[in-house]
């Protein structure tokens, strides 16, 4: 399956803050304010979206 992004669910919230933590970040703001990249039902990475 193709990776693909998607904005995060309440689910994702723990899964994708372990990503995060690994790289010493963590969230940053409300989960609905993130975007997981999917392969699957894995998440492989993840942003937080801004508007400028």
């Amino acid at each position: 399956m193709k990776p693909e992004p998607v904005f995060a669910q309440a689910a994702d919230a723990e899964q994708l803050r372990s990503i995060f933590q690994d790289y010493g970040m963590d969230l940053s703001g409300p989960i609905h304010d993130h975007v997981v990249i999917r392969d699957g039902e894995t998440i492989i990475g993840g942003a937080k979206l801004i508007q400028l």
